[in-house]
């Protein structure tokens, strides 16, 4: 930042939105489906066991895909806590400060019991009990998570129609229909998630174990503990990968740059 301009420096996905990949490529082998539903699930396992919070907008068109292949999730303009925050806490947060995430021995009170009510989300994605207007959690995610893994593997949604009343019957009450191509183990996989009743629904440690992922050849689910580790930390590699010209502005502005 200077007196006139605020500098923004983001990542370049140049694959651009899953939905778009998916529209130039077509319906993907289970193979390529497995890597990207791996890194899914890796990045919900963070968001629900390391940090407490539902995305609750997860769709094709939040998960962006890096020239490498690798994902990105985005637009967490919707996301909900899973847990409840102290009375110190709530006072920093109200007041802007970041001292709250600083202070010794500040502790969430985690409560398995934390439901969320606000009913959000895209239509074709949302789960059965945003619509019936129910309590929810996590799992919410789980279902959209299916609905993507499904849409990568068969090319379509596995719910759509143009009449919003029509396709919300279709999500209460209607099961996909799963194509002969598909493998047994990832049929399973789909039925697990897409699973109407939320309390037997696949949650994301469930769907980890699951065969059709545990199998997949290139892929990992990461942790926290994973995530922390220096030698991990690979963006940027080194200056001599950022450019130059950014690197000379940072250093006008007096920010320190290692290396």
């Amino acid at each position: 930042e200077d007196d006139n301009y605020i500098y923004v420096v983001l990542e370049n996905c140049q694959n651009g939105t899953l939905l778009n990949y998916i529209n130039k490529r077509g319906r993907l082998p289970e193979s390529e489906a497995q890597q990207l539903f791996c890194q899914i699930l890796s990045a919900l396992r963070y968001l629900h066991i390391e940090r407490e919070i539902v995305h609750r907008d997860l769709k094709m068109e939040n998960i962006l895909l890096t020239s490498q292949g690798t994902i990105r999730i985005i637009d967490f303009g919707l996301s909900g806590e899973l847990f409840v925050r102290n009375q110190y806490e709530k006072k920093n947060i109200n007041q802007n400060s970041n001292s709250a995430r600083d202070a010794p021995n500040l502790q969430r009170q985690r409560s398995n019991s934390v439901l969320l009510h606000t009913q959000c989300g895209s239509f074709p994605y949302a789960a059965p009990e945003i619509f019936r207007k129910q309590p929810y959690n996590a799992s919410v995610d789980m279902w959209s998570a299916g609905v993507i893994l499904y849409t990568i593997v068969t090319g379509h949604l596995p719910f759509s129609d143009k009449n919003s009343s029509r396709l919300i019957q279709m999500i209460l009450h209607d099961d996909p229909a799963y194509p002969s191509y598909l493998s047994s183990d990832l049929v399973d996989l789909l039925k697990n998630l897409l699973n109407k009743d939320k309390k037997s629904r696949f949650d994301v440690q469930q769907a980890s174990e699951h065969p059709w992922v545990t199998r997949a050849s290139q892929c990992f689910v990461t942790t926290e503990s994973f995530l922390s580790q220096e030698q991990y930390r690979v963006f940027p590699q080194s200056v001599q990968s950022i450019n130059k010209e950014i690197i000379n502005r940072i250093s006008q502005l007096d920010v320190p740059i290692e290396g």
